[in-house]
């Protein structure tokens, strides 16, 4: 029902064709409906599929709920695979340090990370395709469950080689210089801190000039290095990236509250003893960031 397509569906479940054709036919005997009928567009569910699916679905939900209460889930013997949404802002931040707690505590369990749609993820959430979602706050659905991460400190980098910068950056240079900025998704709608910076200039009466939008945080610091753009990032990004590019770091001129994410999950999920320990995982790497790098006031 959710791939529309019968090998999209074995795929997913890891069986060939033919199998998934043969489930489909036991399903038709069993319910006397034909419950997928072949369209010029693709295959169309029929209207008792899609109420089944409704049925089914929450039934399946409650059952998945119930048997998460007698789980157990041991991290150093485990070889679960987890599936999280995020932007590559967050994986930059998040993801390493999150990766050193896992590796070191289950070695054999496996983080993918997917780009994250806010269009679509309240329909993976689900489905149970993505365990979780790393989300800006207040793009939360409000159906499901969330936890905030502690803020993010960010800092504005320039090029070590280019003027006219110098060994600081005022809110007058700040807002005359050509930016790199960040965008969000398919939509190229401004991130976050896109759209917090622009709010706070515009209430000092300024404006800036966005040379260059991406939708990748990693290409900023590559962006900035060979031009005379300046960029917004999070510190300890930045602080790696001076490591591998002549870039420069300063303290962002501006009264800002550092952009806070969550983590966001269906409840299947509130009982389900590796997500507790994923969730916690998560939460643990990001407070121990902010205790060494408190959020800067400006």
């Amino acid at each position: 029902m959710s791939e529309r397509s019968v090998s999209k569906a074995a795929d997913k479940l890891g069986i060939s064709q033919p199998s998934m054709s043969s489930v489909i036919g036991r399903l038709r005997r069993v319910t006397g409906d034909p419950l997928i009928i072949r369209r010029p567009n693709g295959m169309e569910p029929t209207a008792f599929a899609e109420a089944l699916v409704d049925t089914g679905g929450a039934f399946l939900d409650r059952l998945r709920e119930l048997a998460a209460h007698h789980e157990t889930f041991d991290p150093a013997t485990s070889t679960r695979i987890f599936v999280l949404h995020a932007v590559d802002y967050v994986m930059a931040t998040v993801l390493p340090r999150l990766m050193k707690r896992v590796r070191k505590e289950a070695p054999d369990v496996s983080i993918i990370f997917g780009p994250l749609d806010l269009r679509t993820i309240r329909e993976t959430l689900e489905e149970g395709t993505v365990d979780f979602a790393i989300t800006p706050t207040g793009s939360v659905p409000d159906t499901f469950y969330g936890t905030a991460l502690p803020p993010i400190k960010m800092v504005c980098i320039a090029s070590a080689t280019y003027p006219p910068v110098r060994d600081h950056i005022d809110l007058e240079e700040f807002a005359a210089a050509p930016h790199a900025a960040l965008t969000f998704g398919d939509s190229h709608s401004p991130y976050l801190i896109e759209r917090v910076t622009d709010d706070l200039l515009s209430g000092e009466g300024l404006s800036r000039f966005k040379a260059v939008q991406v939708s990748s945080v990693l290409a900023l610091p590559a962006i900035v290095a060979e031009s005379d753009l300046i960029a917004v990032i999070p510190a300890d990004l930045a602080e790696r990236a001076a490591r591998t590019y002549p870039i420069k770091i300063f303290p962002l001129p501006l009264e800002r509250a550092a952009p806070q994410h969550m983590i966001v999950w269906h409840s299947r999920s509130i009982s389900d003893p590796g997500s507790q320990w994923l969730r916690n995982l998560i939460r643990g790497s990001q407070n121990d960031a902010a205790k060494g790098s408190k959020p800067n006031p400006n």
